[in-house]
C-alpha cells in the first residue's frame, strides 16, 4: 500500500493516535492513587483506541485487497509477516520475565496449553485473569481477531472480486448475528468469533470499498463535524444503551471524516512516525508503563495530584512513543525483513507490508 498518498497518510496518522489512546487508558490505572486526579470526561475515551485499530484495520485490508494481485494464500502469507515476527517475540520475552520474576508476573500464568494458543491466535481464558479471554501478552487479544478477520478476508478472496465489499461485511453481521439470536455463549472461540467488534472490521472494509471507487464525497467542514462527532459517540458511548454497538459507529464517522479534512493530507513526520511504530508502540507499551512504575513508586517524589497525574500521563506517552519506535527500527523491521527473506528462501513469495 502506498503509504505516501494524502488519504493514506491521514489514515496512518489515526493509526498512531490510537496507539497512544490505548496507552493513555492503561497509564491512568497504573499508580495507586492518581486515577481519581484524571478527568472524568476522559475516563473511557483511551479504550476506544481499539475500536479506532479495527476499522482503519478493515479500511487498510480493503485498499490492499484492491491493490494486490495474490490470491488467498499469499494474502495471509503477508498478514503472518506482518505480525507474527514482533508478537512472538515479545510474547516470549514477557514468559522470559515471567519465569524469571514470578513475583512481578503474578497474572502470567504460563502452561503449555496457554502458551500454544497465545502463539497461534487462539482465543482462550486467562489462568491468571480470571474470567477473561486473555493470550499470555495481553495486548494480543485483539490479534486474535485480527487474525480471525483476515482468515474470513482470505476466504472471501476466492469469490469473484465484485462479490467481495458484500461477502466480507455479510459474514461478519450474520456471526454477530448468530450471538443476538443464540447466545450468550461461554466458549471462548465462539465468544471471539460473534463479538460485536467484529462489526468494526465490517465498517472499516465498507469505508474502504467506498473510497477505492471514490463514493466518499463530503465538503470539509462537514468532515470535521464527522471527525468531532465521531469523537463524541466512542467519549460516551460506554454508559449508553446499545453501548457494544455504538463504538463501530464513532470510529467509522472519524474515518470516514479524516479522509476528507484539508489538514489531514498535510506531511507530519512525527505523526507519520508514530503511525509506522504504532504496531510495536501497542504491544510494547505494557513493558515499558511497567518499568515505568516500579520506577515511579520507588522513587516517591510525588504524593498523588493534578501535577502528579500531568506528570505521570506525559511520561507515559513520552517514553511508550520513544520505546515503541525504538522497538519499530531495533526489532519489528528487521524481524519482518527476516521472515520475507525467510520466506522467499522457501519459495514461498510474500512481503512484510
Amino acid at each position: 500500500m502506498n503509504t505516501s498518498s494524502p488519504t493514506i497518510r491521514s489514515i496512518q496518522y489515526v493509526r498512531g493516535i490510537a496507539a497512544l489512546m490505548v496507552v493513555w487508558h492503561h497509564a491512568r490505572h497504573q499508580v495507586p492513587g492518581l486515577d481519581e486526579w484524571f478527568p472524568t470526561f476522559f475516563s473511557a475515551f483511551g479504550a476506544t483506541g481499539v475500536d479506532l485499530f479495527f476499522v482503519v484495520s478493515g479500511f487498510i485490508m480493503a485498499i490492499t485487497t484492491r491493490q494486490s494481485e495474490g490470491g488467498p494464500i499469499d494474502f495471509m502469507i503477508r498478514r503472518l509477516v506482518r505480525v507474527v515476527p514482533l508478537y512472538w517475540f515479545l510474547t516470549l520475552l514477557m514468559v522470559a520475565f515471567a519465569l524469571a520474576q514470578p513475583a512481578l508476573f503474578k497474572t502470567v500464568v504460563i502452561g503449555p496449553d496457554a502458551l500454544i494458543k497465545s502463539l497461534f491466535f487462539i482465543p482462550h481464558y486467562s489462568t491468571g485473569i480470571p474470567d477473561s479471554i486473555r493470550p499470555l501478552l495481553v495486548p494480543g487479544w485483539t490479534l486474535n481477531y485480527e487474525m480471525f478477520f483476515y482468515l474470513v478476508l482470505a476466504l472471501c478472496l476466492f469469490l469473484p472480486r465484485v462479490h467481495r465489499p458484500v461477502a466480507v461485511p455479510a459474514v461478519m453481521a450474520l456471526l454477530v448475528g448468530a450471538n443476538i439470536a443464540f447466545g450468550p455463549f461461554t466458549d471462548a472461540i465462539a465468544i471471539s468469533c460473534t463479538n460485536p467488534l467484529l462489526l468494526e472490521f465490517a465498517l472499516g472494509f465498507v469505508i474502504g470499498e467506498l473510497h477505492a471507487t471514490k463514493r466518499i464525497d463530503i465538503p470539509a467542514h462537514l468532515a470535521l463535524f464527522f471527525v468531532l462527532a465521531g469523537l463524541v459517540i466512542l467519549q460516551t458511548c460506554r454508559e449508553l444503551p446499545g453501548a457494544p454497538y455504538l463504538p463501530f459507529a464513532g470510529a467509522g464517522l472519524v474515518i470516514v471524516g479524516v479522509l476528507r479534512v484539508p489538514f489531514g493530507n498535510l506531511p507530519n513526520r512525527g505523526l507519520k512516525l508514530l503511525g509506522d511504530a504504532s504496531y510495536s508502540i501497542y504491544l510494547t507499551h505494557i513493558f515499558t508503563l511497567g518499568i515505568l512504575r516500579v520506577v515511579w513508586v520507588r522513587l516517591d517524589v510525588l504524593q498523588p495530584s493534578f501535577e502528579a497525574a500531568g506528570l505521570w500521563m506525559s511520561l507515559s506517552l513520552a517514553c511508550c512513543s520513544a520505546a515503541g519506535i525504538l522497538c519499530y527500527w531495533w526489532i519489528e523491521k528487521p524481524l519482518g525483513v527476516a521472515a520475507s527473506r525467510w520466506m522467499r528462501s522457501h519459495r514461498i513469495v510474500a512481503s512484510p507490508g
